[in-house]
């Protein structure tokens, strides 16, 4: 599901993440992502959870952009992070489809 670069143990964390971040969030508490091994995984993390919200795909991005200028940058130009978190979103195995 999520791709040569995550394996099913990091998916698990994501989807772990995704369903507990956007918990909090729903209850109006403030929250903070970010990976301290530099994976690359805060922006796709950030990415998941809105779109678990119900935001669409240009939502999360303007305000992954608002958020956080610099990783909204490298995750839609530099690493091309952008798609690898969509096609995992798109995934249906992936948190039961969010």
């Amino acid at each position: 599901m999520c791709g040569p670069f995550y394996t099913k143990d990091d998916c698990r964390m994501f989807c772990d993440l995704v369903k507990f971040t956007a918990g909090d969030l729903q209850k109006g508490l403030r929250v903070a992502i970010y990976c301290r091994p530099g994976h690359r995984r805060t922006g796709i993390a950030i990415y998941l959870v809105l779109r678990h919200l119900g935001h669409s795909d240009l939502l999360c991005l303007r305000t992954m952009a608002r958020m956080r200028p610099s990783l909204h940058r490298e995750f839609v130009t530099d690493l091309d992070l952008h798609r690898m978190a969509q096609g995992i979103f798109a995934d249906h195995s992936f948190c039961g489809s969010c």
